[in-house]
């Protein structure tokens, strides 16, 4: 595969994705019985999308990340400490 294919092929699954994101959603929304028997799959399916994501990184990706440690520790900290205690002053 050239690199024409692969940059066409990636455009596809990077607009695909949102769209079928959007479409299952509203079918769960509109059609809860047709999801339902799936809906155990659900932490499988989130694996294999973070596997999916994880397979894009390359080693620059991780130079960067030691070179610029920062937004990625507002990011960890946003994560599990902001939003939770957002979430229960919310609640």
């Amino acid at each position: 595969m050239n690199d024409a294919q692969q940059d066409r092929s990636a455009y596809l699954a990077s607009l695909g994705f949102p769209l079928l994101v959007l479409a299952a959603g509203a079918l769960g929304y509109l059609a809860p019985s047709a999801i339902a028997p799936v809906s155990g799959w659900t932490t499988w399916l989130l694996g294999l999308v973070m596997f999916g994501m994880g397979l894009t990184l390359t080693p620059v990706d991780f130079a960067l990340v030691a070179k610029r440690p920062l937004p990625v520790v507002i990011g960890v900290i946003a994560q599990f400490v902001i939003m939770p205690l957002v979430a229960v002053f919310v609640t």
